[in-house]
């Protein structure tokens, strides 16, 4: 970092680092005695001849395949809020609906029948989330759309969508809503893949940046 740059500048910061560098070859000397006892090197060549032969490509299409589509546990909360927190701010401001549903999304949003998705590595890397509210007895809404950007334009984002909505055809739903803003028009397009529809807006919204309106009937039919 920063901070870094500006000791090595000084003396005692040149001092700081050869000391870290001396130590440093002390160390690799120590552990490359011990690999050559244990046959170590012959190991790390055959990793890396491995790794050499796959693709970048493949091992990014292996991380995707390896990604589930997980319910809310407590660890996520963290991840729910950073992942929602990058697009909002990108184009407008966290509102106290946000912070409040970020505070305590297990009061806002699973205690009173909702739920929320996540999208997780094999390695347990969180990169999606999507709620489900539930509105009334009737009607539930699809919230909180969010994918890392590395991983977004993989299916992920639709996985998510997708299992929401199946989980508010489970619970007996009759229409699924969702509320967002013109200016996401990749969102758009995911929801309208998904089958939701641009209708009349209701009179309020909790968000300012709501400028959309979509729904989406559930059950038979």
């Amino acid at each position: 970092g920063s901070e870094m740059c500006i000791r090595d500048s000084t003396n005692s910061g040149r001092y700081y680092f050869s000391g870290i560098s001396a130590h440093s070859e002390l160390k690799e000397q120590l552990l490359s005695t011990l690999a050559n006892a244990v046959g170590l090197p012959e190991v790390l060549a055959r990793w890396s001849q491995a790794l050499a032969e796959q693709s970048l490509s493949q091992r990014f299409d292996a991380v995707i395949s390896g990604i589930t589509i997980t319910p809310y546990r407590a660890e996520f909360k963290t991840s729910f809020e950073l992942l929602n927190r990058r697009w909002i701010e990108a184009s407008f401001q966290v509102e106290d609906r946000d912070q409040a549903v970020f505070d305590d999304p297990e009061a806002k949003i699973i205690t009173p029948g909702g739920a929320i998705f996540f999208a997780v590595t094999g390695r347990g890397q969180v990169v999606g989330a999507c709620a489900l509210l539930r509105q009334n007895a009737r009607r539930a809404e699809l919230a909180k759309m969010a994918v890392q950007e590395q991983f977004q334009q993989f299916g992920i984002g639709r996985r998510l969508g997708q299992a929401v909505i199946d989980f508010a055809e489970a619970a007996g739903f009759d229409d699924i809503v969702l509320e967002s803003n013109r200016r996401l028009k990749p969102a758009l397009s995911l929801y309208r893949a998904l089958g939701f529809i641009e209708g009349p807006a209701p009179a309020t919204s909790d968000y300012d940046r709501a400028d959309i309106f979509m729904s989406k009937p559930l059950g038979p039919g």
